[in-house]
């Protein structure tokens, strides 16, 4: 028997379970000589004070790890749009860069390497979205596979409406970058996260209904 797509399978997407720990963390900083300066440095910006304890939170959830050997430096590119994501929707891009400079200024480099580097210091809301589109669709990709492993699988409404947004998005992107061949900063990122990937495999990805899902099931089975 399929088992139906719901709430909870959208829950262990990449995307999802990323960003709920960094807008649900607890952790605290381990550093206070990091924490006092970045703090005392976002304080001096009065249209994030709303906002800047979880930026901060954030941040020391990264930091506190950093120099630990089995960092995973993929949660650098979630902390990145989850940060852009959480400052647009506070104001526009008249700051963006600046706040990103305070709280990037520790975390590009651990004892040993190049760390999280942020993907752009200056960006409009506008092509961040896009790029954060494209990001998040690329980095669940993995998870739809397993997921929509065989065709009609059954899923609820919310999965359905989640999934159809991505995929509609990634085809619109497609046509305008690979078809029309536009060059803009958006596209640049669109090669790099699905170069490698087939049109026909990511602009086909859906799930059907639980209801629908059972009447084409009855359908199949009378038909053998």
């Amino acid at each position: 028997m399929k088992v139906t797509l719901e709430d909870d399978k959208l829950g262990l997407l990449a995307t999802k379970y990323n960003y709920y720990n960094f807008d649900y963390n607890k952790v605290y900083c381990t550093d206070n000589t990091f924490y006092s300066y970045v703090k005392n440095e976002l304080d001096d910006i009065p249209s994030i004070n709303n906002i800047s304890d979880k930026l901060l939170k954030a941040v020391c959830y990264i930091h506190n790890n950093k120099d630990r050997s089995n960092f995973d430096k993929e949660i650098c590119s979630y902390l990145y749009y989850w940060i852009g994501d959480v400052l647009f929707a506070s104001f526009d891009n008249t700051f963006f860069d600046k706040v990103i400079s305070i709280l990037y200024q520790d975390l590009r480099y651990s004892d040993q390497c190049k760390l999280c580097e942020p993907i752009y210091r200056e960006i409009n809301n506008t092509d961040f979205q896009k790029i954060k589109i494209m990001h998040d669709f690329s980095a669940d990709y993995g998870n739809y596979k397993i997921d929509i492993a065989n065709p009609n699988a059954p899923c609820n409404v919310n999965y359905k409406n989640y999934l159809y947004n991505y995929v509609e998005n990634y085809k619109k992107f497609f046509s305008y970058c690979e078809i029309v061949q536009k060059t803009d900063k958006h596209c640049e990122e669109f090669h790099k996260f699905f170069g490698d990937k087939k049109y026909g495999e990511l602009s086909i990805l859906s799930c059907v209904i639980e209801e629908t899902s059972r009447r084409i099931e009855l359908l199949s089975d009378k038909g053998d």
